[in-house]
């Protein structure tokens, strides 16, 4: 397992257990337009975490093998110390995102490897997440952040209104956070700034 992943399910996963104790998982979104300017900003405070990654806690940390639903929505094997790739920040767009996002969410609602979307379609759905240091002093004592920056290269405008982090084994991908929000968009060349800090509070 990558050391990226690696610090992605203990630090989400100290949140999981402790379910709103000592740590958490904190959700900022904004939006800018194709000349830097805001549009807009979405925080919350408590994001959630997935059956999926309390799952991959279990085979990668806890070393039990585990039948794990990908995005799919498919249940897939999974053995004990499988190794992880591959992080991204995903957004989707689904028409109608649950009003509540459920530990048992295992795809956005219009999630970016949907069947009929496009390159331009998927490219604007995801980017590589960037896993920063735990850290005393950046962004603030006790955190660490995983973010990542989305551009849409499509012609025409995007509605997003939803956001996850997603992990593979394999060729299967897993989604292990979900939030929703009310929807936002991005015109052309415009960008979609996702942060999650993990906070130890």
């Amino acid at each position: 397992m990558s050391e990226e992943s690696r610090e992605i399910l203990k630090a989400i996963g100290r949140n999981f257990f402790t379910m709103g104790g000592g740590h958490r998982i904190e959700l900022h979104v904004k939006a800018f337009d194709p000349y830097g300017n805001p549009i807009a900003s979405i925080v919350k405070e408590s994001d959630l975490a997935t059956k999926q990654f309390a799952q991959l806690i279990q085979t990668n940390i806890l070393g039990t093998n585990q039948t794990i639903t990908n995005t799919s929505g498919v249940g897939v094997a999974i053995s004990a110390n499988t190794a992880l790739s591959n992080p991204l920040i995903v957004a989707g767009s689904g028409i109608n995102p649950p009003l509540t996002p459920s530990v048992t969410d295992f795809n956005l609602a219009g999630g970016v490897n949907l069947a009929g979307n496009t390159p331009a379609q998927i490219s604007s759905g995801q980017t590589a997440a960037t896993i920063g240091a735990w850290g005393n002093t950046v962004p603030s004592s006790g955190v660490f952040q995983v973010t990542g920056t989305i551009t849409n290269i499509q012609s025409s405008n995007q509605a997003y209104s939803e956001v996850g982090i997603q992990v593979n084994a394999g060729f299967n991908p897993f989604l292990i956070t979900h939030d929703n929000f009310s929807g936002v968009i991005v015109s052309p060349n415009g960008t979609l700034q996702v942060t999650y800090n993990i906070i130890d509070s």
